[in-house]
């Protein structure tokens, strides 16, 4: 049978939690049996009040305590060392009584040089501000406690609106709701939702992501003007530069019919002898004026069905002109136009 000072020690370190934490009615039963010395029936509860869903740290933590401790009375040290190692990698700064007896501070003691090795469970959240969304991770979880991730945001209206995310390796991201407007935190969940810790909390609000504006448009460029219309080049042109030719052909027509009159002239007006033949010219020039006036008569008659062909196209061009434009294609020029 064990000493009733080692009870009384252990009795003496069961404080009743605060009012304020949720009730676990497992964890209350497990206290009236400790305080009635009934170790056994009080470790069974225990073990009942862990598996409850939905405890609170405080609640957790309390339950880790008073579990190793009763572990450790009755002599069942695994059981101690987990719930100690658990106890410590939640909060490390935990510090047993040193009134509790020499076997309980030894298992708590080994469960404190563990820690030194593995390190404590850590916990942050930040925000995404680029996807105006935040995003919570477990940098380290020395006993894979963690589960889940629960982040509350305050709506506009002072509602809270839980947001829950699965942890993907180690961390998880979830968008910020429509309706949040005052800030945020989150709270890492464990086995049946239990919370191992808290990154701000409902009286100290993390803030919430500033949303990205969207880059600003540019002010639209005024419309530019119309382009003027295309020039429609008229054949017109043509029959002016036409007639022009045809002119100067008749006057050059005329230079040389009056040079062959001339020669001809000339000849025939030369002083003749009896028998007809020309005495006032030598042969030469009698011969140079006869070909001179039949060329420059050719010449002449050519310049004149020239001018007159020319003059005629002219009028061609001048009727047909007022109707056919002339614009640029592809690889050419295009005569578009009705004929009259």
């Amino acid at each position: 049978m064990r000493s009733p000072a080692l009870l009384v020690l252990v009795l003496l370190s069961l404080a009743v939690p605060s009012a304020a934490e949720p009730p676990n009615p497992a964890l209350e039963r497990a206290q009236q049996h400790l305080q009635a010395l009934k170790y056994r029936e009080a470790l069974t509860e225990l073990e009942q009040a862990l598996s409850r869903p939905d405890n609170e740290r405080a609640t957790l933590l309390r339950v880790l305590e008073l579990r190793g401790v009763t572990a450790a009375v009755l002599d069942r040290l695994d059981t101690a060392n987990d719930s100690f190692r658990r106890l410590l990698v939640l909060e490390p700064s935990f510090v047993l009584a040193s009134r509790h007896s020499p076997r309980i501070q030894s298992a708590f003691a080994e469960s404190r040089a563990w820690l030194e090795t593995a390190g404590p469970l850590r916990f942050a959240a930040s925000t995404v501000p680029a996807r105006h969304a935040v995003e919570a991770q477990v940098q380290a979880d020395p006993l894979s406690m963690a589960r889940r991730v629960r982040f509350h945001f305050l709506t506009e209206t002072g509602k809270w609106r839980a947001v829950g995310g699965e942890l993907e390796g180690a961390r998880v991201e979830v968008d910020v709701p429509s309706d949040a407007a005052e800030g945020w935190w989150a709270e890492l969940l464990g086995d049946r939702d239990g919370v191992l810790a808290r990154a701000g909390s409902a009286d100290s609000l993390l803030a919430l992501p500033v949303r990205t504006p969207p880059p600003a448009l540019a002010a639209p460029l005024p419309p530019m003007p119309p382009p003027p219309p295309p020039v429609e080049p008229s054949f017109r042109w043509a029959a002016y530069g036409l007639w022009g030719v045809a002119g100067s052909a008749a006057v050059a027509g005329t230079v040389f019919g009056l040079r062959s009159r001339g020669a001809r002239e000339t000849l025939d007006t030369a002083a003749r002898d009896g028998e007809g033949r020309v005495v006032g010219l030598t042969q030469v020039q009698a011969q140079s004026l006869r070909s001179r006036s039949h060329n420059d008569a050719r010449l002449a008659n050519v310049l004149f069905g020239t001018g007159a062909v020319l003059a005629l196209g002219g009028v061609g061009v001048w009727w047909w002109g007022q109707t056919l434009r002339v614009a640029p294609g592809p690889g050419a020029l295009v005569v578009t136009g009705a004929l009259p």
